[in-house]
């Protein structure tokens, strides 16, 4: 058995802990003793490794997980059931295992069968359980690791090469904002003068001691540790257009096709955004690039529980945008790499903004914040907007509430700090 495949089995959970997930699923008694069978099968085939017993149990395996990604892809994800989802992971992890079998035995080829694993372990984190500290989520994630970074220690490329962005840095004759820009402030002064009076500010160095700010805009750092990576992107000019949709990828096939121009994507112009997602805990090498900013401490709360901020990325190309909005925590919205045009309105605006009827976009306002048009939404006339350009290496902080309208405006990298 070759390294690499011993050490991913010497951290699976043992069949008792397997078994007690799948006792959960009281729905289903056949899945479940199917499952049962499955965990025996596996047994048998980390033991003989021989072909047929891996094939009868790959194919047990792929039909359950098969079976549970329908559930999870029927109807609205929030509704799919936590064991449904465990299930999935589950299989996910064996399914994973036994492709680094079959490349161990040589029926399919070695790296082929490393990339495929990687795919399913990562769905089995971003479709089956929550990124969280549960079992398997810290069992898919170190197996991601261990099989990235065999990888990468075969591929690391020393190229500094910059991506081509634009407006990197704050002109000096950049005047038009219709905010405060503070050069870091004392938390103290930043407390009682925008957090505690609810006032949105831009916060300038206080990112210069982030390992991101000088690796991110590296082609090739990017491409060696996210390469094989599987991420959610949305595609189309917003999610309230009727075109929108989302899908699952390869790091490397998103980031070509939307970073480096490469002409083997020429046919695809398609604006693709990896928004809102949780990056960092998906692959941690890149959350140890960034420090959450010291104004996360301040809370509006008055328990004395830690506080839990919640680190959101967000990478694409020029003209990406998310429409005006609204969010229920504050928010430090910080730009690595490119800029951002942002058009910003007071809570106190919202009868004046239409959103959305629904739970679903309930959050979100109906109007173009870039080409108002007064005839459909006519009490957009009364609101006060704030425009203002973000620029790398700024922070914006937002206030619970506030409505807020982002724009990219050249191939972007932004990281959110959300905290009640």
């Amino acid at each position: 058995m070759d390294v690499l495949l011993k050490k991913i089995i010497d951290i699976l959970p043992p069949p008792d802990f397997i078994q007690s997930i799948l006792g959960q699923n009281s729905a289903e008694p056949t899945l479940t003793n199917n499952f049962y069978k499955i965990v025996d099968g596996f047994a048998k085939a980390q033991s003989e490794t021989d072909e047929k017993s891996l094939n009868d149990t790959f194919i047990m395996v792929a039909a359950i997980k098969d079976h549970f990604w329908e559930i999870i892809n029927t109807g609205h994800f929030s509704k799919v059931s936590q064991i449904h989802r465990k299930i999935y992971t589950v299989a996910s992890l064996h399914k994973a295992v036994l492709l680094l079998m079959k490349g161990h035995l040589e029926l399919i080829h070695p790296n082929e069968a490393r990339e495929q694993c990687m795919w399913e372990l990562d769905n089995g984190l971003l479709l089956g359980c929550p990124l969280d500290h549960s079992i398997y989520g810290d069992v898919l994630n170190d197996c991601l690791n261990i099989i990235q970074n065999d990888r990468s220690s075969k591929i690391r490329n020393t190229d500094q090469t910059k991506l081509d962005t634009k407006y990197d840095s704050r002109p000096s004759n950049d005047i038009v904002c219709d905010i405060d820009i503070l050069e870091r402030p004392s938390i103290q002064h930043f407390k009682e003068n925008y957090f505690n009076r609810s006032q949105p500010v831009i916060l300038r160095d206080c990112m210069s001691q982030w390992p991101a700010m000088s690796k991110w805009n590296t082609i090739n750092y990017l491409l060696d540790v996210c390469q094989n990576r599987v991420i959610p992107i949305e595609i189309g000019k917003n999610y309230t257009n009727e075109n929108w949709s989302q899908d699952l990828c390869k790091f490397e096939d998103f980031f070509r096709r939307q970073f480096l121009d490469d002409e083997t994507c020429a046919g695809s112009k398609r604006i693709e955004y990896l928004a809102q997602h949780n990056l960092f805990d998906q692959i941690p090498t890149l959350k140890n690039d960034i420090f959450t900013p010291e104004y996360c401490c301040i809370t509006s709360r008055t328990s004395d529980n830690d506080i839990d901020v919640d680190i959101k990325a967000w990478l694409g190309p020029e003209g990406t945008i998310s429409p005006m909005h609204i969010d229920e925590k504050h928010n430090l919205l910080c730009q690595v790499f490119g800029s951002k045009r942002i058009i910003l309105a007071a809570p106190d605006d919202s009868v004046n903004l239409y959103p959305f009827d629904g739970d679903m976009l309930k959050n979100t306002s109906q109007i173009d914040a870039e080409h108002l048009d007064y005839d459909r939404f006519p009490l957009v006339r009364n609101v006060k907007f704030y425009s203002l350009t973000l620029y790398a290496s700024e922070m914006l902080y937002l206030p619970p509430k506030w409505w807020h309208f982002v724009k990219s405006l050249s191939k972007s990298f932004s990281v959110s700090f959300w905290w009640e």
